[in-house]
């Protein structure tokens, strides 16, 4: 019986980041590392950062890069030894809310076996159903396959018949905030469970001045070559500010993929001399595309031993979505331009049965979660996904969900995506000198301004939801 196309005798090929847990014993991955956790056996490409950890009840193996605030000085064996002395499930995945980075652990306790992901589930982790009665979780469907074609050998069932028979089983994915429960089959929510506590302003500000620098302490401890992206925008104003401690650590990157006279340029270079950082300024040609696997080749290529630190995540807490009245998948669809996609609108309908009345109950607001849920997950799995099928790692500082728990309990008109008054204060408040140069001028963001000023900003946005959702009930 012939293999997957993707796989070759010396094992799978699209990336040095892949990895499966299974009951079957897998002779096309015997040259990858293997540990045992209970009855599963986990294959991780010998590449793969890994730390692994076990005592008498529990095994724990972290794949990736953690960084725990707390502990700066922490390697990834430190941290998942502090998890195993935690022992159970509930306080180990109280831990995870303290770390940053991108990672995923498997967790064996006595014999029940979990897989927990990061704040945002930003390493692809599907799941098959088996027809052997148990779960198998990979990196990639691909890898997967193996899986499918181990049953079907065992089976003897020929390759002719395979052709034909009905596939059964069932491909899902590990979402952000829950854990799978091996046992159960099942995507578990763990995050939130408390009613989310409120915080004076003042009091977030100083603790998130503190949390954000010690996440990028932590990193400059570990890794000894780590570029920063630096734009006009405000994830990157906010990761500069938080650098200063550290600054000399970093080198400082922008790939000019606009004209050489954009505000993200212009504004870059001024900033670099201004504050005397490192600064590399790479022009890119115009055949290039503005496509994310095209940035990252071109990031490998310029910076083949450097790791990247991007502002993934921060997107979470900066109100991109404005408030709509009573939520629908249909203005959730609108919300994300996709209204003419009935699949998709059903799939946001089932989103919101399933997750609107916690979040209700729990004092979160539900648009904060659907983007990070629903849209922004998707968007960096895959890019780091194309970062790892080109060896390139990427970092991300605020994928902690103790950090933007903090962010999200500001009301939401104080972060606007726009022009928020919270992230200002934090940069204020971490580096003043990093505000010499605005955040992403334009004339309609002062026209913004304006608006917000005269407080009809947030009700031009409802209006203007509203009138598209009227529209599209009319077609």
């Amino acid at each position: 019986m012939s293999l997957p196309n993707n796989f070759n005798s010396s094992g799978f090929s699209i990336h040095n980041q892949e990895y499966l847990l299974t009951k079957n014993s897998v002779n096309q991955l015997k040259s990858w590392p293997k540990f045992k956790l209970a009855s599963y056996t986990l294959y991780i490409h010998k590449e793969c950062s890994i730390a692994a950890h076990i005592t008498q009840t529990t095994t724990i193996i972290l794949l990736g890069e953690a960084y725990d605030y707390r502990h700066p000085e922490y390697s990834n064996t430190d941290i998942i030894k502090h998890m195993c002395k935690e022992g159970t499930l509930e306080e180990i995945l109280d831990e995870t809310n303290f770390l940053s980075g991108v990672f995923l652990i498997f967790c064996a306790i006595q014999d029940d076996v979990y897989v927990v992901p990061d704040f945002c589930a930003s390493r692809e982790a599907h799941f098959l159903n088996s027809s052997e009665d148990y779960i198998a979780v990979g990196s990639s469907l691909e890898i997967l396959e193996l899986v499918k074609v181990i049953e079907k050998r065992n089976k003897m069932i020929s390759e002719e018949s395979m052709k034909h028979e009905d596939d059964s089983s069932t491909n899902l994915r590990i979402e952000s905030n829950h854990y799978l429960d091996l046992k159960l089959k099942k995507n578990i929510r763990f995050y939130p469970y408390k009613v989310l506590p409120k915080r004076d302003f003042d009091t977030v500000i100083k603790e998130s001045s503190h949390i954000l620098p010690n996440i990028l302490k932590a990193i400059v401890e570990r890794e000894k070559r780590v570029m920063m992206g630096l734009t006009a925008g405000w994830d990157s104003r906010l990761l500069l500010a938080a650098s200063k401690p550290n600054v000399s650590s970093f080198i400082f990157f922008l790939n000019t993929y606009a004209k050489k006279n954009s505000a993200d340029t212009k504004i870059a270079i001024k900033l670099a001399l201004h504050l005397g950082l490192t600064f590399l300024s790479v022009y890119t040609s115009k055949s290039l595309t503005s496509k994310n696997f095209d940035k990252i080749a071109e990031f490998k290529k310029n910076f083949p031993y450097f790791k990247s630190i991007t502002g993934g995540v921060s997107e979470t807490a900066r109100n991109f979505f404005p408030d709509v009245g009573k939520l629908t998948g249909k203005k959730l669809a609108i919300l994300t331009g996709n209204t003419k996609h009935i699949p998709t609108i059903n799939l946001y309908d089932q989103w919101l049965l399933q997750n609107h009345d916690i979040f209700d109950q729990t004092k979160y607001r539900t648009l904060d979660f659907f983007y990070l849920e629903v849209v922004l997950s998707k968007r960096i799995r895959q890019s780091l996904f194309e970062a790892h099928a080109q060896n390139v790692s990427m970092i991300l500082p605020f994928n902690c969900r103790h950090l933007i728990d903090l962010f999200l309990s500001i009301p939401a008109n104080l972060r606007d995506k726009q022009n928020s008054v919270f992230h200002r204060t934090l940069i204020q408040t971490l580096w003043a000198e990093t505000l010499h140069e605005p955040i992403n001028p334009s004339i309609k963001k002062r026209i913004i301004q304006i608006m917000q000023r005269i407080k009809v900003y947030s009700l031009y946005r409802k209006l203007l939801i509203s009138s598209q959702f009227v529209l599209n009930n009319l077609k």
